[in-house]
Formats: structure tokens, C-alpha cells, sequence
């Protein structure tokens, strides 16, 4: 849908099985180094792990209504990752 009718070139559904692939695929391709979440619960420490080295991770909701989860506190020397809170107000 959102590639046919509003034209979109990357589309990624968190809910397909090969979803982490896609997505760690996509980031090397894009050299994305910036993820803005807002899930939260197991999805947050799975998304970080898929990151490139050198990532910052912006947490700013929790729409699972769980705990960050699954991060693995190594990825954050072995890798340099930074996570981030971010809240809008304070941003504007």
C-alpha cells in the first residue's frame, strides 16, 4: 500500500519474517546510523544489535507498553553505540 499509492521507496514490515534481515540490509545500504524508536519491549535491543557501529538510538515512546529489552550492555563499548532519550517539547 504505502509503496503503491503514496509512492514510497522503502517500506519495512516489522511483522514479516525475514523483517531483521530487511532492515540490517537497508541500514548498511542507506549507511544509516540514526534510529528513532518507539516500541519499546525485546524490539528495541533487537533493532540496536542490527545497527552499524558508531549508531545512536533515539528512544522516545513505548507503544508496547513493556520495558526496553534485550540490549546487550557490549554493544555499547564494543561497538560505540549511544542511546538517547528524546522528548519533542524540549526539542521545539
Amino acid at each position: 500500500m504505502l509503496k503503491e499509492e503514496y509512492g514510497c521507496k522503502y517500506v519495512l514490515n516489522s511483522s514479516s519474517e525475514g523483517f531483521f534481515e530487511e532492515y540490517q540490509a537497508l541500514a548498511k545500504e542507506l549507511s544509516a546510523t540514526v534510529l528513532i524508536e518507539c516500541v519499546g519491549g525485546d524490539l528495541t535491543g533487537q533493532l540496536m544489535e542490527r545497527m552499524p557501529s558508531r549508531s545512536t538510538m533515539l528512544f522516545y515512546g513505548c507503544l508496547s507498553e513493556k520495558p526496553v529489552a534485550q540490549i546487550d550492555p557490549l554493544l555499547f563499548i564494543g561497538r560505540a553505540y549511544t542511546l538517547e532519550g528524546f522528548i519533542l517539547g524540549k526539542f521545539l
